[in-house]
Parts: structure tokens; C-alpha cells; sequence
């Protein structure tokens, strides 16, 4: 688990660099942007089976008690504490990415949109989800 959060994260710093900052010196940039281009549908399935994975996970372990009095949750073991970081950070990942790839990565044969809005019901993933779900939706 410590291992895909690192490679997750990596990947969100690359494409922020890319992508965003643009504080890489332009040659390398376009060559750099090519490869993750070419890769990105092998990416994103990385990004979904990991996000499904962890999900069904968290909310097996969480579906009788998504809220208590304070709209937290209720987490007390340390898996899935772990699964709900990684859910986070990828969340954090692919909210780097969708806004530049090509749309059909997005929604190709995959349950996306659903499962965000399940996420949505629970404190702890509800801002990663919609953070998600917005750069999506604000896509040019």
C-alpha cells in the first residue's frame, strides 16, 4: 500500500510539472508529455482498479456507519485508515489528469461517475470525490 501511494503521488507531481507548472524546460517537457500521453490509458486503468479496489474495501468496512454525530468517520482500524489514504491520494491523482486527457480515458467502459457519487457519502473522501467529479465537469 505505502508503495501505490508513492507511485500515485509521484504521478501527480509529474503531471502537475507537465501539465500545470510547466516549470520543466520546454524540450523535455513535450517529450516527457508525449510519454505519459502515449501511457495514459494503461494509467488510467492503473488509477481505477486501484480506486475500486480500496473503495469497495473502505465502504465494506464503513456502509452501517458513514456518519456520526459529527459528520466524521468513524475509523478506527488501521487498514482502513490506509485504504482511505489511498482512495485520497488517488482521487488527488486523477483530479490531475482529467483535464487533459482525452475524454473517452475518463468514461471508457468504466463505472467512474457512479462510483464518485458513492463516495460522496462519506466525510473523509466527500471533497476528494468532488474535487474529481468538478475537473471533470469543467473540462474545456
Amino acid at each position: 500500500d505505502a508503495q501505490t501511494e508513492l507511485v500515485l503521488l509521484i504521478f501527480s507531481r509529474l503531471t502537475e510539472d507537465i501539465v500545470q507548472f510547466q516549470n520543466i524546460p520546454e524540450k523535455r517537457r513535450r517529450e516527457m508529455y508525449m510519454i505519459l500521453s502515449n501511457y495514459v490509458h494503461d494509467l488510467f486503468n492503473f488509477f481505477y482498479e486501484t480506486l475500486t479496489e480500496k473503495s469497495e474495501k473502505y465502504i465494506a468496512k464503513n456502509q452501517f456507519n458513514i456518519m456520526d454525530g459529527e459528520n466524521k468517520c468513524n475509523i478506527t482500524d488501521a487498514e482502513t485508515l490506509t485504504n482511505c489514504r489511498i482512495i485520497q491520494v488517488t482521487l488527488e491523482t486523477l483530479s490531475a489528469f482529467v483535464d487533459w486527457v482525452p475524454i473517452y480515458n475518463i468514461t471508457e467502459k468504466r463505472p467512474l461517475f457512479s462510483l464518485l457519487c458513492k463516495l460522496l457519502h462519506y466525510p473523509d473522501l466527500r471533497m476528494h470525490a468532488v474535487k474529481c467529479l468538478l475537473n471533470i465537469l469543467e473540462r474545456k
